[in-house]
C-alpha cells in the first residue's frame, strides 16, 4: 500500500512491517527509525502522517507536528477509525464515546468536552469536523466556524447522507427531499427542492477553480444531456456548450443557485464582411503607398 502527503509518499509492506517515506522532509517524507509492525491503517493530513496498529492499540505520527505530526502520549486503545482535516486528526473510540484530537486547534486538532457518544460517522471537510449521531439525529461540529464547525441549531433527524467540499457540509435527508447546508455559503441550499434526487457531489479544488470552470453541484440520477461527471467537478458541460444556471453568478454569489440546469450549444456568431469597389481601392493604394514608404527607408 502506497499513501501520500501534499508533498511526501509512504509506501507499507505489511507483511514485513517496513515502512519507505520519501518527499518533503517535513511534510512526512522521514520515517526513519520507526516499526511498521503491525500497523493495520495509514491516514494522512496535509503535512503528516499517522500509522495505526489496531491490535495494540498504538499508533505513531511524523511529519509536520502542527498538521498532526506528534501524538505521543496519547492512548489509541479501542480506536478503530480516525478522520482528518486538511491539518488535524481525530481518533474515535466508540466503545466509549470518546475523541482524540491532535493537531492544529482550528482545523480540528481539539475536541476535548464534546459529548461523542453513540457517534455512527465522522466526516469533514479541510478544517472542520462533524460526529452525527444517527440514532438520535444529533450532530456535534468542531473546527473552522466559517468552514462548517457550527452546526449549533440544526436538526439531523431522517439524515440519510453527509456530504462534503473543502469548505462545508450538506446532510440530505432522502425521505423527504430536504437537506441543510452550512459552512461557506451554505445557505445558498435553503432555498432548493431537494426531492428526487439520489446523489451528491461537491467541488474540493480551490474557489479560484470554482470560478473558472462551471459545474453542477447535484443533479437527480444522472448528468444532463451533453453533459459527463468528472471527479472532484461534478457534472460538466461538455466541449462546445455552456451551462446555464437559475441565478446567474455574481461576484457575491459565485456559485449561482447551485441548481442542476442545462448545458446549452454554445452560439458561435459569424460575421460576412463585404467591401464596396470604393473601399477595396483605397485599401490598394494604402498598401502601394506603405510599400513605397519602406522602400525609400530602407535605401
Amino acid at each position: 500500500h502506497v499513501y501520500s502527503t501534499s508533498w511526501a509518499f509512504m509506501a507499507l509492506d505489511r507483511m514485513s512491517g517496513k515502512g519507505i517515506c520519501w518527499g518533503g522532509r517535513n511534510s512526512g517524507g522521514n520515517c526513519i527509525g520507526l516499526d511498521f509492525r503491525n500497523v493495520t491503517h495509514v491516514y494522512a493530513t496535509f503535512s503528516a502522517f499517522m500509522a495505526l496498529d489496531t491490535v495494540n492499540g498504538r499508533a505513531m505520527c511524523w511529519g509536520d507536528r502542527n498538521d498532526g505530526g506528534n501524538c505521543k502520549r496519547l492512548d489509541f486503545h479501542n480506536v478503530i477509525h480516525v478522520y482528518s482535516t486538511s491539518s488535524a486528526f481525530m481518533a474515535l473510540d466508540r466503545v466509549n464515546g470518546k475523541g482524540l484530537c491532535w493537531g492544529n486547534k482550528n482545523y480540528g486538532g481539539n475536541c476535548k468536552g464534546l459529548d461523542l457518544r453513540n457517534v455512527t460517522h465522522v466526516y469533514s471537510t479541510s478544517s472542520a469536523f462533524l460526529a452525527l449521531d444517527k440514532v438520535n439525529g444529533r450532530g456535534v461540529c468542531w473546527g473552522d466556524q466559517n468552514y462548517g464547525a457550527n452546526c449549533n441549531g440544526l436538526d439531523f433527524r431522517n439524515i440519510t447522507h453527509v456530504h462534503s467540499t473543502f469548505w462545508a457540509f450538506m446532510a440530505l435527508d432522502k425521505v423527504n427531499g430536504k437537506a441543510m447546508c452550512w459552512g461557506f455559503q451554505g445557505e445558498v441550499c435553503k432555498s432548493l427542492d431537494f426531492r428526487g434526487v439520489t446523489n451528491v457531489y461537491g467541488d474540493g479544488v480551490s474557489h479560484e477553480f470554482l470560478m473558472r470552470k462551471q459545474f453542477f453541484v447535484f443533479y437527480t440520477s444522472t448528468c444532463p444531456d451533453h453533459a459527463s461527471y468528472e471527479r472532484f467537478q461534478g457534472c460538466v458541460c461538455d466541449k462546445g456548450f455552456q451551462q446555464t444556471l437559475d441565478t446567474k453568478l455574481t461576484p457575491n454569489n459565485p456559485l449561482g443557485s447551485m441548481s442542476s440546469g442545462e448545458c446549452r450549444l454554445e452560439v458561435i456568431r459569424h460575421y460576412n464582411v463585404s467591401f464596396t469597389p470604393g473601399v477595396f481601392l483605397a485599401m490598394i493604394i494604402t498598401f502601394v503607398l506603405a510599400t513605397s514608404v519602406l522602400a525609400c527607408l530602407c535605401t
